[in-house]
């Protein structure tokens, strides 16, 4: 195994698969017991130092805005005498703010995680290949339909008729059409092109299967994996 060869996903700082993963459920355990605004903004840009070591500029900043944003309604909620009608929605608002970090913890495992460091990770966890070979490919697939979908929103614009919100209110079946059947179609040819590429690439194999990536907790793993499961210890002593 070569420790020291470099991929282009690594971030400022090398963090394990297994870490993300524990990021992951744990955020999701956090955001869901704490309701207190000052923890939910530590959870958040715990999150978003995350993504700035994964190197994930643009979808951090997009994130902060959207934290900005969800905020300053949560503000504007207590401090003005919004209607109840609108208040429900706001609220609505406010919920989705408290599972935002959740979704970037998400995130930095699909935008910063390579296919073969996860299915190293999952190997140390000697995870059986009915868990390895489902996940590697929905890994896969959710990145190919992001680029798909793309694909036709640029094929759209080329014939005239792009997907905005004119063409969404004058022409909704024409759009429909134009969208979601293709999609559909592309969704189950891709999970089998990615289902047959990944029994080919050997993962069904009963041999131990070997690796370039180093792929290895180290001490900065143990403190954010110790920093998130403090977050948790305070969420679940609040109540």
């Amino acid at each position: 195994m070569i420790s020291d060869i470099s991929f282009k996903g690594d971030g400022f700082i090398r963090i394990d698969p297994r870490t993300k993963m524990a990021v992951f459920v744990l955020c999701s355990f956090a955001a869901l017991k704490e309701s207190r605004t000052l923890y939910q903004s530590i959870l958040f840009f715990f999150m978003f130092a995350m993504l700035i070591n994964g190197r994930q500029y643009v979808f951090a900043v997009k994130m902060l805005m959207v934290y900005g944003v969800l905020y300053s309604l949560n503000i504007l909620v207590f401090l003005m005498e919004v209607p109840e009608g609108l208040r429900i929605f706001i609220m609505g608002i406010i919920v989705f703010r408290m599972f935002l970090p959740v979704l970037m913890a998400f995130a930095l495992i699909i935008k910063t995680t390579k296919v073969s460091e996860l299915l190293v990770a999952f190997d140390k966890m000697h995870f059986p290949g009915e868990i390895t070979i489902p996940f590697s490919v929905m890994f896969r697939f959710f990145p190919t339909i992001v680029e798909e979908w793309e694909n036709i929103q640029n094929a759209m614009k080329f014939r005239g008729f792009a997907l905005n919100l004119k063409n969404i209110l004058t022409r909704p079946s024409f759009i429909y059409e134009c969208t979601i059947v293709p999609l559909l179609s592309d969704t189950v040819i891709i999970a089998d092109e990615l289902s047959a590429a990944s029994l080919c690439r050997g993962l069904g194999a009963s041999t131990k299967r070997t690796s370039l990536v180093d792929v290895r907790m180290r001490m900065v793993d143990y403190l954010i994996i110790g920093f998130a499961i403090w977050l948790n210890i305070v969420s679940f002593g609040s109540y």
